[in-house]
């Protein structure tokens, strides 16, 4: 009985595997979508070679028509966009991503800083910085955000922040830049100086000194302050020294020192000292021509 079975069970497997062949057709249709979307992207990625942002752009929409859940697409469409001065379009597709119920956090970070440099490009510069501030916020380590976020605060002229965004992206990078550190203290004692806040203004242009002693900028503002307060001899030592550093930014220097020298009653001996500076410089035609209009004022 149980051999009967075993056959009749084993016809009726041989009789559905011939129907299955002969009528059973695979369905390969994801499979050519998937061909034909990375056809499109490959095209797109071409175009974007070729510098054509209008075709890439076609064929990138395309393979997101294909396929919505390609993210990468996505992604290369939003910064066509922004490069072709498209920024609402950008805006949309970055924002799109941020909404995605699939998008994973690394997604949406990536997203937000893009979001950042949509806006920034746009001219958009508030919106930028709280975009990049709330990468930072997910991902204190994230060096490109850091990077812009500082770029953004120095060019607005907010030098506290700036300086502490610089302090950030030196912790990221685990490297000083020293240079850097001295024009932000320079600019924030400038700023104090000019706010009527002197004791504040002392203390960050002796910070920036401290950081880059041999540094032009905050030589240069240094010998702001001491003149500010009326100490015209230590104002003349440091645009001395700014000069002996530097000397072909001698014409913007030199009024200063001029300044300087006649509120101490000495013009006399500034020719001397252009002598001095033009005998460590031999020839250099900035001192020169400082050199020519000083004496031409005075003969």
């Amino acid at each position: 009985m149980s051999i009967l079975l075993m056959v009749a069970v084993a016809a009726g497997l041989l009789v559905v595997g011939v129907l299955l062949g002969r009528y059973y057709v695979p369905d390969t249709r994801p499979l050519k979508r998937a061909a034909k979307e990375g056809a499109m992207y490959i095209r797109g990625l071409n175009y974007v070679l070729a510098h054509d942002n209008d075709k890439a752009i076609a064929e990138l929409t395309k393979a997101v028509s294909e396929n919505t859940g390609t993210v990468d697409t996505y992604f290369a469409l939003g910064v066509l966009f922004r490069e072709r001065g498209e920024y609402e379009r950008a805006v949309r597709v970055h924002q799109s991503i941020l909404i995605r119920a699939d998008s994973t956090r690394k997604l949406r970070l990536e997203a937000r800083f893009q979001l950042g440099l949509d806006f920034e490009s746009a001219g958009y510069l508030r919106r930028a910085r709280k975009a990049f501030e709330e990468v930072l916020e997910k991902s204190p380590k994230h060096r490109p955000a850091a990077s812009k976020l500082l770029a953004l605060y120095e060019a607005s002229e907010e030098w506290e922040r700036a300086f502490k965004a610089l302090r950030r992206v030196e912790k990221i990078q685990k490297s000083r830049d020293e240079v850097h550190e001295s024009h932000l203290l320079a600019e924030i004692g400038l700023t104090a100086l000019e706010a009527g806040e002197k004791s504040k203004a002392k203390k960050r242009l002796r910070q920036a000194l401290n950081v880059n002693p041999d540094g032009v900028h905050p030589r240069h503002a240094y010998g702001l302050y001491l003149a500010e307060v009326g100490k015209h001899k230590g104002a003349v030592k440091v645009w001395q020294e700014a000069l002996e550093a530097a000397p072909d930014l001698a014409d913007f220097f030199f009024p200063y020192l001029e300044e300087a020298y006649f509120q101490l009653d000495q013009l006399d001996s500034l020719a001397n000292e252009l002598d001095r500076l033009l005998e460590q410089h031999p020839g250099n035609p900035h001192l020169r021509m400082v050199q020519a209009r000083f004496l031409g004022k005075q003969d």
